[in-house]
């Protein structure tokens, strides 16, 4: 395996470990899954971090993450995350 190919390799692990791990710890790692993950990790990363909008983009970290979903994602990404945030709130 070679050094390009071990950030694809570890996305199911880093994934299956994301629903442990505290908001700001998953921010980081969601950034990382997005950058370097396949189609289908992305899209997993990309539903979390659409449930959670409103906690990630109050947060340094997680506006970085919603920034990197931008980038990596394009103008798909950027409907769903205005789509979402033209949802009505909960509560």
């Amino acid at each position: 395996m070679t050094a390009d190919q071990l950030p694809l390799a570890l996305a199911p692990v880093l994934l299956a470990a994301v629903r442990a791990l505290r908001r700001e710890d998953y921010q980081s790692v969601g950034s990382t899954v997005l950058e370097h993950g396949s189609d289908e990790h992305r899209a997993q990363t990309l539903r979390h971090l659409l449930d959670g909008l409103l906690d990630f983009a109050t947060s340094e970290q997680g506006a970085k993450s919603v920034t990197k979903a931008l980038k990596e994602g394009g103008k798909p990404t950027l409907d769903r995350i205005v789509e979402r945030m033209c949802e009505a709130a909960n509560g």
